[in-house]
């Protein structure tokens, strides 16, 4: 919801302060496909860490979740480099 506030914000800016024509604000909400824009989107932390593009942790339930994820992905990669066994 941060980035959308602050992406209203700065609409808001550009607009002198003045309201909105209710098509920007449906770009930043919904996504452009022209404008290459994607559409914001909310996020449990554990799904965006999953995903690469999790904030860096604030607090320790999203380090334990960080170091979690972490931890996944470093089994996954050394489970898929070992070759099998005949």
């Amino acid at each position: 919801m941060k980035k959308l506030e602050s992406a209203l914000v700065a609409l808001f800016a550009l607009c002198g302060n003045e309201v909105p024509d209710m098509s920007a604000v449906m770009i930043l909400r919904h996504g452009s496909k022209p404008l290459n824009v994607p559409p914001l989107r909310k996020a449990q932390y554990i799904v965006a860490a999953r995903e690469g593009w999790a904030p860096a942790p604030t607090n320790d339930i999203q380090k334990a979740i960080w170091d979690r994820v972490k931890a996944e992905k470093a089994a996954a990669t050394n489970a898929s480099a070992t070759p099998p066994a005949k």
